[in-house]
């Protein structure tokens, strides 16, 4: 009887133990799980945070470059608006001299004595006639 006592202790103690271990290692992969879902959920973030931050340097990336363009253009217009106020500028410059060769042309036309109108040098040319008809005449 005792023996039979104790063999039932025996496997009570067996199936407590079985039982214990089978627990234990339930929980144990019930934490081994867990702590690869923490673990999948750390990574899931990480690679959020890693898109995330590539986003923001795309973003920032695609506005220097849309900041350097606008930049490049405006530079671009402001040369082009220089090169035609010096073009204006020059074409002022050429007129204006123009302008005024014309007017010193007309002016020296003016001035100068015409071939066929030549008064002023006659009437010299007429008035030495006229002197050397009278010496001829007081020679006479």
């Amino acid at each position: 009887a005792k023996a039979e006592e104790q063999k039932k202790k025996d496997d009570d103690d067996k199936k407590k133990d079985t039982e214990e271990k089978r627990k234990r290692e339930a929980e144990d992969r019930r934490k081994s799980e867990e702590e690869k879902r923490l673990e999948l959920q750390k990574k899931m973030e990480q690679i959020k945070r890693a898109e995330e931050e590539e986003r923001r340097q795309m973003e920032d990336l695609k506005r220097r470059a849309d900041d350097q363009r606008r930049r490049r253009e405006e530079d671009s217009r402001q040369r082009e608006k220089e090169e035609a106020d010096r073009r204006v500028v020059q074409e002022r410059e050429k007129e204006e001299k123009e302008r005024e060769r014309r007017e010193r042309e007309q002016r020296e036309q003016r001035d100068r004595p015409r071939g066929g109108d030549d008064r002023g040098a006659a009437r010299g040319a007429d008035r030495g006639a006229a002197r050397d008809d009278e010496r001829r005449r007081g020679a006479d």
